[in-house]
């Protein structure tokens, strides 16, 4: 075991393009690399299934589902160029056992490294198509020809050419799937004296620091002039683009300051950047944690970090190249922290399609901050909602210079691209009030940016959420938000927000919820979030989020899957809060500032019941920190979280990966019914491994876990509730037993 989740660990960071996390890459033998994948059948279309089953039993074919751990197998080498094929769900491998006849069932079985029936020949079809050899009978693993839900899988004589043995082998992504590369600052070549400034130990205060709220918990100060930090492109594209994460100082008073950093590409000057700290640097204190301040008398700092992007001027930068951030003499600011770069190259603007109508032809000016656009935006999406037509907003970017927001209903707004087309909120602070952005119901949102002036998470301050959505059918599409309140702010039934990228904003990234507070809006249903990269959120990254306030409805079937949450700088990266059947899977959340990586259970005070969730395939690095409610040390997962009367009930984590948690692991807090803790790997606990609080109450099973790398002085497993209150069993832990 301790060798598989080895093995594992590996293959799933470095899937990631983070294997010096634990400083291994993958391991590359022919063409397919140890990690974690799924395996579709040519002749059906269906994937491979271990059923759910968490004992030895039979695998089967099913329809595909993205997400579904039982459809997740991960491939790693085993002996003589063989492979082991192991679930994700049940950490067992796949076998043919002693059979060598033709239509014996293939099998799970426990792991063993040197059994010739756990090991397979992996040959090569061509097409991202592979063929399956067992190295005990010579048979090749085949779908038997069934094209239903539940056909048996089997050993059939190999024979390239039968579509029943031709599998589809698909990596897994963990985490969003972005059209940029991310380059920390803290791996880049640093010249002129620049220095990494680092987390090296865990907080031991409520407060924080730029180290604490950067990606990866490290940056690169540049003091003085000439001091730089580089990076080589190697992403093989012609990079086009570059968007910096980066921290300048306050005024002296507060308020904020405006700059310029200078680019260099091959070590000749490109262009300055301009930066500024007009939306960052607010103090807090105790008695006002999570304060907005801007004098800096008033506190202690927090919020340090802000993005900006920019096309490269001159060529593109090619493969190879060297692409630095420099302090010049022209760059007044006493400092210039780098935390991360994201490069890219993106599209082509989108032409306005068929069937719309343009913002510019209602009298929207694009580019020009002091023309008000709201009445023109509002009386084209009127006009596009009583025609049937797309609303269409071009390349440029429109002001909305007063508190009212957009409003939408049953239509389509699309832009150019989340690079050229921009609705900036931009009223006059401070604000008495301020709406959301967009308020829209059964609507479709893709391919703009939202950015704006908010300074604070007040109304003053100019703080709006961006999109609040609601309705039947919704959808929120390749949308850029900046700077606003929570991001995207959903109920509704059947809706999805996707492939959106949100940095720096006051509150949630991506909440779906049970209640917006409109009448008849009080459910959720089918929801949900796939593919988005949040970063700087000031609430949770994502969340699931069930409300009990009057009239509201039980979140059903919510899904968080293939999303990214890095740095919020307040609350989880990922907040579970009640619901029926929530399903987070084969997310990558990082880098926690004041909470939880993951936290599964109720929101204090105001949370539903969780009835049941599944919480499996996700990978935690450097999660938990010290945070506030009474200097809590929060884990890199939180099981059982609650604050409110309601129920923790029928939550099973399976398959996840921690990493170098800033204190526990995994840890019962409060506690739950019947919760299961199944085939997790926690690696380099700054603490212990999992632990269970003294006040939980309730039940839990944990088996086939492994705590890997505990420091000395700390344990794989610490219980400390009342054997009575908190019962436990499990069988299969590797580093630990349950007593």
């Amino acid at each position: 075991m301790h060798i598989k989740w080895y093995l594992r660990e590996t293959a799933l960071l470095a899937l990631l393009g983070i294997g010096s996390v634990v400083g291994m890459n993958a391991q590359t033998t022919g063409a397919l690399s140890s990690g974690v994948y799924t395996l579709v059948v040519k002749s059906s279309g269906l994937s491979l299934d271990n059923e759910g089953a968490t004992g030895a039993s039979a695998v089967w074919q099913w329809v595909s589902n993205l997400g579904n751990s039982n459809q997740q197998w991960i491939i790693q080498p085993a002996s003589n160029g063989a492979y082991s094929i192991v679930s994700q769900t049940s950490g067992l491998a796949l076998s043919e056992g002693t059979a060598t006849t033709d239509g014996a069932v293939t099998t799970q079985v426990p792991f063993a490294s040197n059994v010739p029936g756990q090991q397979w020949q992996i040959a090569s079809l061509g097409n991202g198509y592979y063929q399956f050899i067992n190295a005990a009978s010579g048979k090749a693993l085949d779908n038997s020809g069934a094209t239903a839900n539940g056909g048996a899988v089997w050993q059939w004589d190999a024979n390239e050419n039968n579509p029943n043995q031709q599998w589809l082998v698909t990596p897994v992504q963990v985490g969003a799937k972005t059209p940029f590369t991310s380059y920390e600052a803290e791996i880049g070549t640093l010249s002129g004296g620049a220095t990494v400034v680092a987390l090296t130990s865990p907080p031991t205060t409520i407060f924080s620091s730029p180290e604490l709220e950067a990606s990866g918990h490290a940056y690169v100060n540049l003091a003085s002039t000439g001091q730089q930090v580089s990076w080589v492109n190697t992403t093989s594209q012609a990079i086009t683009a570059i968007n910096v994460r980066y921290s300048i100082p306050d005024a002296p008073q507060g308020g904020g300051i405006t700059s310029t950093l200078d680019l260099y590409v091959n070590g000749v000057f490109r262009q300055a950047i301009p930066v500024n700290s007009k939306q960052t640097w607010v103090y807090e204190t105790a008695n006002n944690y999570d304060g907005m301040n801007q004098n800096p008398a008033d506190g202690n700092p927090h919020i340090f970090w802000d993005e900006v992007h920019t096309f490269i001027t001159g060529a593109a930068v090619s493969p190879g190249s060297t692409i630095s951030l420099r302090k010049d003499a022209a760059n007044g600011a006493d400092f210039y922290n780098i935390d991360v770069v994201d490069l890219e190259t993106p599209p082509a603007p989108l032409a306005q399609p068929a069937n719309s109508v343009s913002i510019a032809s209602y009298g929207a000016v694009a580019n020009n901050v002091a023309k008000d656009s709201t009445s023109a935006i509002q009386a084209a999406i009127n006009a596009a909602q009583s025609s049937g037509m797309t609303v269409w907003i071009p390349a440029g970017t429109f002001y909305l210079n007063t508190t009212a927001g957009l409003t939408a209903s049953g239509v389509t707004i699309q832009g150019a691209g989340m690079w050229y087309s921009t609705i900036y909120y931009n009223p006059t602070l401070p604000a008495a009030s301020t709406n959301n952005v967009i308020l829209a119901t059964a609507t479709t949102l893709k391919n703009f940016a939202i950015d704006g002036d908010a300074i604070d998470n007040s109304g003053a301050g100019g703080n709006a959420g961006a999109v609040n959505i609601k309705g039947d059918g919704w959808l929120n599409d390749s949308l850029w938000i900046q700077h606003e309140g929570a991001g995207i702010w959903a109920d509704g039934s059947n809706g999805t927000a996707q492939n959106n990228r949100i940095d720096s904003v006051w509150a949630d990234g991506i909440n779906l919820n049970n209640g917006n507070g409109a009448q008849d809006n009080n459910s959720a249903t089918n929801l949900t979030a796939f593919n988005n990269f949040v970063r700087g959120s000031g609430d949770d990254g994502l969340a699931i989020n069930g409300g009990n306030g009057t009239g509201t409805v039980e979140p059903i079937n919510i899904t968080l899957v293939q999303n990214t949450s890095i740095a919020p700088w307040w609350a989880n990266n990922i907040g579970i809060y009640g619901g029926s059947n929530d399903i987070v899977t084969n997310n990558l959340a990082a880098d926690s500032v004041k909470e939880f990586g993951i936290s599964v259970g109720l929101f204090g005070g105001s949370g539903d019941n969780l009835e049941s969730a599944w919480v499996e395939g996700n990978t935690v690095l450097r999660g938990g920190s010290y945070g506030n409610n009474g200097n809590i040390r929060y884990a890199s997962v939180g099981v059982g979280v609650s604050g409110s009367p309601g129920t923790v009930q029928n939550a099973t984590l399976r398959g996840n990966i921690v990493v170098n948690a800033v204190f526990n692991g995994l840890e019962f807090v409060n506690g739950g019914s019947s919760i299961v803790i199944e085939n997790n790997l926690v690696n380099a606990p700054g603490v212990n491994g999992f632990a269970i609080d003294a006040g939980a109450v309730g039940n839990a099973s944990l088996l086939y876990n492994s705590a890997i790398n505990i420091s000395p002085g700390d344990s794989a497993y610490v219980n400390d509730a009342n054997s009575k209150s908190f019962t436990t069993s499990g069988t299969g832990n590797t580093g630990f037993s349950i007593p």
